[in-house]
């Protein structure tokens, strides 16, 4: 892949030919800015915020994974529809004992998703929803980090009785 891309070398700065704004954007790499810094990126700032209907729209990005968890499910309480849960069934090959199956039972379900490749234990799925991929899955088919769908259909391959 990494064949298809040229190498350009950036010698000369292109942005900055203002010497104001260069020694402010200088000033704030070094975290000294001054009163007229501030003025001069202020006046280069964009107030007009989105309209709050599109925001649902955005991507969100959160410093914790427990920050994205309570967001997701906040928004999936505001989609209309039936919630399905889809709960993982992790099953075991192999000669170990059994007191090794219960360890590594108990080790699973305990785990936290980054420590499974992003595989949670439950996962919540509605109709109408936006998923995204965490982890790359098959970077030539597309199913890579950061790629988003929107959930169209859940079907059922086994009722509730067939379950292991």
């Amino acid at each position: 892949m990494w064949n298809n891309f040229q190498v350009f070398r950036l010698t000369k700065i292109m942005g900055q030919n203002e010497k104001n704004f260069q020694t402010a954007l200088n000033n704030l790499a070094k975290g000294k800015l001054t009163r007229k810094d501030l003025t001069l990126f202020k006046s280069r700032t964009f107030t007009k915020t989105p309209k709050k209907q599109n925001l649902h729209k955005a991507i969100h990005l959160f410093p914790r994974n427990q920050d994205v968890d309570a967001y997701n499910v906040k928004v999936l309480k505001k989609i209309k529809g039936e919630e399905t849960s889809c709960t993982a069934s992790d099953v075991f090959h192999g000669h170990g004992s059994q007191l090794a199956k219960r360890q590594m039972e108990y080790s699973i379900s305990e785990s936290i998703p980054h420590q499974t490749m992003g595989l949670c234990k439950s996962l919540s799925l509605k109709v109408g929803a936006i998923y995204m991929v965490t982890y790359n899955i098959d970077t030539q088919d597309g199913i890579c980090n950061g790629a988003t769908g929107v959930l169209k259909k859940i079907q059922s391959i086994w009722n509730k009785s067939q379950r292991r």
